[in-house]
């Protein structure tokens, strides 16, 4: 279990999922939604629809979560410090400073999660500013390319992740079929002559720039702080971030006549998707997690195939193959970091 994982028994068969059994539910979720999303945006721009879906997604975590409780634990933790510090001076022998008895390190991580303080209120900041981008930038893409074609650019960012992290051979085997695998799914012969496709393409490589920025930030959230509190504080942060730009035209979303379909997108496309990930974080390393995100892509041509009866090519069948074996490949010990222990 990781560092940032919860106390055994905590999340019980949760424990027991296969990591890509997470990729495979957060994708149909994430996707799903993305495809009610393209609807709306004859209703509101892309990026409006974007922001839209972020700020109802804020709500309902800051209802379910109630986040602030680590603000108020962090302040608590800092009243405590000077007290703590004595306390494990005068037991030595059964603790040490920064250990708790079981030899573990920063107890309370996890489950119950530490308090915001520091350098962790920076981290959730710029969690929420790389989720938000993330967002939109991704919208901003599929209003003007394929979404299979977008999902497959912004996958760069999480195989930039993988091919830094990932060790072995295993390993860098695992990121080149995935890269081919999701460049046969995305399409080889992108028309860049059509109206919007470059500046979609652009896009689509920005949304996966802030794509491995969020794998990267999202592994230190989940391990270093309670991982889905963390989460609505950090999709608040993009909320309020992006406002100036995205809320005068996000307006029009708020009618009764949309109002709904945007619940719909952020619950689907934002709430469930990203909670799951929290659940992946907390469990695998951010090498691994990059690159089993390449079942996303996968996985959006089959939300494609049943909602919007878009029929996959060869090409796109012999990705969806490479793509299983470099998932196979990334399952393997070979390739998983081994866990640093408490030192």
């Amino acid at each position: 279990m990781s560092p940032g994982a919860a106390a055994p028994g905590a999340h019980g068969w949760l424990d027991r999922v296969p990591p890509p059994a997470f990729f495979v539910a957060s994708g149909f979720s994430q996707y799903l939604g993305a495809a009610i999303a393209i609807g709306l945006f004859v209703t509101a721009p892309s990026f409006a629809v974007a922001w839209a879906r972020i700020a109802v997604a804020a709500l309902v975590l800051l209802a379910w979560r109630r986040p602030w409780r680590l603000w108020m634990r962090g302040r608590t933790e800092g009243r405590k410090s000077d007290g703590g510090r004595a306390e494990r001076r005068t037991t030595e022998g059964r603790t040490t400073e920064g250990r708790t008895p079981d030899g573990g390190r920063n107890a309370g991580r996890g489950a119950s999660g530490r308090g915001l303080s520091g350098r962790s209120v920076w981290l959730v900041v710029l969690f929420g500013l790389a989720l938000g981008g993330l967002n939109i930038a991704f919208y901003l893409a599929i209003a003007r390319i394929h979404l299979g074609t977008a999902v497959s650019l912004e996958y760069l960012g999480p195989v930039l992740v993988a091919a830094v992290g990932g060790r072995g051979w295993a390993g860098r085997v695992a990121v080149g079929l995935a890269l081919t695998g999701v460049g046969a799914i995305g399409g080889l012969g992108l028309d860049l002559s059509a109206p919007g496709t470059i500046a979609g393409a652009a896009f689509a490589i920005g949304a996966g720039a802030f794509w491995a920025a969020y794998v990267v930030l999202g592994r230190r959230v989940a391990t270093s702080l309670a991982g889905m509190d963390a989460l609505a504080l950090a999709m608040t942060v993009a909320a309020l971030a992006y406002a100036p730009v995205a809320l005068p035209a996000a307006l029009p979303l708020f009618g009764w006549d949309t109002l709904a379909a945007v619940i719909g997108v952020a619950v689907l496309s934002s709430a469930v998707p990203y909670a799951v990930d929290q659940l992946a974080f907390a469990r695998i390393p951010a090498a691994t997690f990059a690159l089993l995100t390449a079942l996303l892509p996968a996985t959006s041509l089959a939300v494609g195939l049943v909602v919007l009866f878009q029929v996959p090519s060869l090409a796109e069948v012999l990705g969806l193959v490479l793509v299983s074996i470099a998932v196979w490949l990334a399952s393997t010990p070979r390739f998983t970091p081994p866990r640093r222990p408490a030192d």
